[in-house]
């Protein structure tokens, strides 16, 4: 946003890249940044490995104080169903951030695990990857179906999803690069990714190219 870039850093916080100049932004107890969302001109939450989730506004840092996930790593902050922001933590399952900073976990089965990493839209639809495996929901979040590693033939867990058509690319740590039938359940290996072993980011091209 602003012709801006964020980058977050294993060692050194949050940097602001605007007009070919990287501006610092420290983090409370040299906290780890993990996932970054844009909220708007110069303002982002960012997920971290302590603290939650931060809202940065410029340089100005707030803790957004969820006690849902204080202290628990977030892995991934992504723009869900309406106005609300889905939040997956290493140690405490999935959230959806409404405005308010009201935050409601979402529920997914009985399973309900710990672990939860790639999150995507898929039009109407909600998919994502846990400790347990694939899980699709409603556009309200209602838990609609889940896959286990095991009934999808594989034994690495996913990293990202990325929607491509009628069907879905996901990256593994240890699997390549997959891909995803919703409509036969179906999850394949792409030909000449295999020994791609760990994926973890998928981006498109002004040309459309992958």
């Amino acid at each position: 946003r602003s012709n801006s870039i964020w980058i977050a850093t294993d060692s050194q916080g949050i940097y602001n890249l605007t007009k070919q100049k990287a501006v610092s932004v420290p983090l409370p107890g040299n906290d780890i940044p993990i996932a970054i969302y844009p909220l708007g001109n110069d303002k982002i939450i960012a997920g971290t490995y302590r603290k939650g989730l931060l809202e940065i506004d410029g340089r100005q840092v707030t803790d957004l104080g969820l006690k849902e996930i204080q202290d628990k790593v977030v892995m991934s902050a992504v723009k869900g169903p309406g106005n609300t922001i889905l939040i997956g933590t290493q140690q405490n399952g999935a959230f959806a951030l409404s405005p308010g900073n009201k935050i409601r976990k979402i529920k997914i089965g009985d399973i309900n695990p710990p672990f939860v990493l790639p999150i995507a839209m898929m039009g109407e639809e909600v998919w994502l990857g846990s400790s347990f495996g694939l899980h699709q929901l409603s556009n309200t979040l209602v838990n609609q179906r889940n896959y286990s590693y095991q009934d999808l033939g594989v034994t690495a867990h996913f990293n990202f999803i990325y929607p491509l058509d009628s069907t879905m690319l996901i990256g593994s740590a240890g699997e390549g690069l997959l891909v995803f039938n919703p409509r036969t359940a179906k999850l394949t290996k792409m030909p000449g990714y295999e020994t791609e072993s760990s994926l973890y980011l998928i981006k498109r091209d002004k040309n459309g190219q992958l």
